[in-house]
């Protein structure tokens, strides 16, 4: 009886340091991600200011004859930054998506593991253990 209750403390010690691994890990990773979607998220701000600033200035070389020839250089490279600016913005949902999962993961595995230490404490307090 003895040798059974070692190990079944032993297999809950396991199972215990398991879930621990798994919760540190899924944290990093959605720490990582999130550090990934702060830069993504600033390069589609700064992005989308330089797409602004490069059609403005656009528009401006089209109102002045002399800057006729600038205005399709300069809309193109604003227009470029559109395209990257809204490329950003989708990998940033993407990341947002994948740190909504990680987050989760982290949950569903602090909630096995709450739930492991309370079905032992009960089981101890019970004397069935």
């Amino acid at each position: 009886m003895v040798s059974s209750l070692i190990s079944m403390a032993c297999r809950l010690n396991e199972i215990s340091t398991a879930l621990n691994k798994e919760v540190g890990h899924y944290r990093a990773v959605a720490k990582k991600y999130k550090r990934a979607k702060k830069v993504v998220n600033w390069s589609a701000a700064g992005s989308g200011v330089l797409s602004a600033s490069f059609s403005s200035a656009s528009f401006g070389s089209t109102l002045s004859v002399v800057g006729l020839p600038a205005t399709i250089p300069l809309g193109g490279v604003g227009g470029a930054f559109t395209l990257a600016s809204s490329g950003l913005i989708v990998a940033s949902k993407k990341l947002n998506s994948k740190i909504n999962k990680h987050q989760e993961i982290v949950t569903l595995a602090i909630a096995k593991r709450n739930s492991i230490y309370r079905l032992l404490s009960k089981a101890l307090a019970d004397n069935q253990i």
